[in-house]
């Protein structure tokens, strides 16, 4: 999140909104991992949470990381560094 927050100044609308969906993607991917624990180690009431929370979506969380990446690597390696001729 902290990341997110530093890096925002530096992104346009779209590439904040790709980026804020594929922090949502991590947030309940990460919320299903804690619900999967035993009951033992898990404190909280797993009945008060739905399947959208207990269970991750592996197609949207993969198509979300994966246009998150795409939209990093279009920013950080922009075509038009590929014109650029290297030193020798």
């Amino acid at each position: 999140m902290r990341a997110k927050v530093i890096a925002s100044i530096y992104l346009d609308d779209e590439a904040d909104k790709i980026m804020s969906s594929a922090l949502g993607a991590f947030r309940q991917a990460s919320m299903a991992i804690w619900f999967s624990l035993p009951e033992d180690q898990c404190p909280a009431n797993k009945t008060s949470y739905g399947p959208d929370t207990k269970e991750l979506n592996w197609s949207g969380f993969r198509e979300k990381y994966e246009k998150a990446v795409a939209c990093l690597k279009g920013m950080l390696n922009p075509k038009i560094l590929e014109s650029v001729e290297k030193p020798k």
